[in-house]
């Protein structure tokens, strides 16, 4: 199996330096950029394309379809970590909300506290199993793109390399020193000999 892992284009939200919400839409940078890898995807044979439902994904997934005559579905598994419904919208280094943050994430490895409705390491990981044994389970022969979000981009490649090793420390350190671009391309691939193997992170030679 090939899997392609693509973040969204550029955010009204990235610009604006905000927790962003479902319906958050692509700049007209991130529509160009989203262009772009669309292209790049043009002649790989792609047999389905995978969305989050929130809307810069579907934006960005909508490009890719048309360039590539892949179907899209949308699968809410693949939507960003759920942040807590007080932060969503609001600027990062608002002092209220980095409050609120930093109690979130001083407890992202406790999975008996919530600060309200927002994702730990646990929900995370419930989630990354489900798409990956999806994945395997429907689509082992084939190539599929998965278009999603940064956070949960790293941890489903996390999640297929160390697998059951995988502890909110190693996940920790992972996410805060790989960075993942505007419509970067990660690879992975899955072979019965070898199981997941990473072919390449963040590839944005198309921008």
């Amino acid at each position: 199996m090939k899997l392609f892992l693509v973040r969204h284009g550029e955010t009204t939200g990235n610009i604006g330096n905000l927790y962003q919400t479902s319906s958050t839409p692509l700049s007209t940078e991130g529509e160009n950029q989203a262009k772009k890898v669309a292209d790049r995807f043009k002649e790989a044979n792609i047999d389905l394309i995978y969305s989050s439902a929130h809307m810069r994904a579907e934006e960005t997934s909508k490009l890719i379809s048309k360039e590539t005559g892949a179907k899209i579905e949308l699968w809410e598994k693949l939507m960003e970590i759920r942040r807590p419904s007080e932060v969503r919208g609001k600027r990062v280094d608002d002092p209220d909300v980095e409050k609120i943050m930093k109690e979130v994430t001083a407890n992202f490895a406790n999975r008996d506290w919530k600060y309200s409705d927002e994702e730990n390491f646990f929900d995370l990981e419930s989630r990354a199993v489900l798409v990956l044994d999806h994945l395997l389970t429907k689509h082992r022969d084939q190539t599929i793109i998965c278009v999603s979000h940064g956070t949960f981009i790293k941890f489903l490649a996390s999640k297929a390399i160390f697998r059951d090793k995988l502890t909110p420390e190693i996940f920790d350190l992972f996410r805060h020193h790989v960075w993942s671009a505007n419509t970067g391309v990660t690879k992975l691939e899955y072979t019965e000999r070898y199981g997941w193997r990473l072919s390449y992170w963040n590839d944005i030679t198309h921008i």
